[in-house]
């Protein structure tokens, strides 16, 4: 009798206990759980990778992979879940997209600058990024001030850029390793997902350009260590490209100084970027021809040295010349060559 007193007595006591332990466990967990509330999806950059970019058959060495490299560049209030992206051709049925390869991007560290080279189709390796700002010169993107891209789809209203100034900046990239050919059009989709689930995607186009091309002096043109002679003080160098769609600019210097060639569509001919100049006489002259393509990259096409004398007697007149083709972001290396006609 008294054991059942005493078990009646502990029943209310471990109620109570119980109660306690719950009443606790529910007050830590509410203590300990945070409510993100975000309905706005993450913001693409301009400065992300689209357009025309630079390439070169085999594609650059980027990630730890090789083919054709991407940069993402992303405003985020909260957080990034995942980022992809997709490259696509136009199909014939219904402008319908074909889907080439989808990559997963990763957050760009300093390493995967590091690792980046960029050789040219020469096999002369021209420059070996170090840091963000020397990768975006060759893959044609700048990170640059918040200025929003257009071509987004999704994720409700966005931002305006004072707003977007204070979001995380994040950096994403990766490499299509799919077969590409150069200056070929294509669509590339980039699409982000923040922690909440919001998704926003980026449609544009995507062009690998390379630039192929050539130099003449005075109709004739130059490859490597040529020897040209000529009649007159007057040159009228030309630089002719495979495809001109591509080029955006094309000049040269003379002597350090430097001149714009100008675009020239004779009739059944084929176009070309023309630079006539007299030259005042006697004397030695360094030429360098450049060319500026679409994807922003100043690409060294001829470099030469010219030594002129004999004009006083009216005699031919020898041009050495050395011309180095397709160094891209390179300075020029010249073999200077003298020769003189004995009187």
């Amino acid at each position: 009798m008294g054991r059942r007193k005493r078990s009646s007595r502990l029943v209310p006591l471990l109620l109570t206990l119980i109660v306690l332990a719950i009443g606790f466990t529910l007050y830590a967990g509410w203590q300990t759980t945070t409510i993100i509330a975000d309905t706005t999806a993450p913001v693409f950059l301009e400065s992300t990778t689209c357009g025309y970019v630079s390439w070169k058959p085999g594609g650059y060495a980027f990630m730890g992979r090789t083919g054709l490299p991407v940069i993402v560049y992303i405003r985020e209030n909260i957080g990034l879940k995942e980022v992809k992206a997709k490259l696509c051709t136009e199909s014939d049925f219904f402008l319908a997209l074909k889907e080439l390869q989808e990559i997963t991007l990763e957050p760009v560290t300093a390493e995967s600058f590091k690792a980046v080279t960029i050789p040219t189709p020469w096999g002369i390796p021209i420059i070996i990024p170090t840091s963000p700002q020397e990768l975006v010169k060759v893959v044609g993107v700048l990170p640059g001030l918040v200025v929003i891209a257009s071509g987004q789809y999704g994720g409700g209203s966005i931002p305006s850029s004072e707003e977007l100034e204070k979001w995380q900046l994040y950096v994403y990239g990766g490499v299509f390793t799919c077969p590409v050919e150069a200056n070929k059009r294509y669509i590339v989709i980039y699409r982000a997902v923040d922690v909440a689930g919001n998704v926003r995607e980026l449609r544009k186009e995507l062009i690998p350009t390379y630039l192929t091309g050539y130099v003449t002096i005075n109709g004739r043109k130059v490859g490597a260590s040529d020897v040209i002679t000529v009649q007159t003080l007057k040159l009228d160098i030309r630089f002719y490209a495979e495809r001109e769609d591509i080029v955006f600019k094309v000049y040269g210097r003379m002597n350090g100084k430097e001149f714009e060639m100008k675009h020239q569509s004779p009739t059944l001919q084929q176009s070309y970027w023309q630079y006539i100049v007299d030259l005042p006489g006697d004397g030695r002259y360094v030429f360098e021809i450049r060319v500026v393509d679409k994807a922003g990259v100043d690409i060294q096409f001829a470099s030469f040295t010219l030594d002129a004398f004999g004009f006083q007697t009216g005699e031919a007149v020898t041009y050495a010349l050395a011309a180095t083709f397709g160094i891209a972001i390179a300075a020029g290396f010249y073999i200077m060559h003298r020769r003189r006609r004995s009187r």
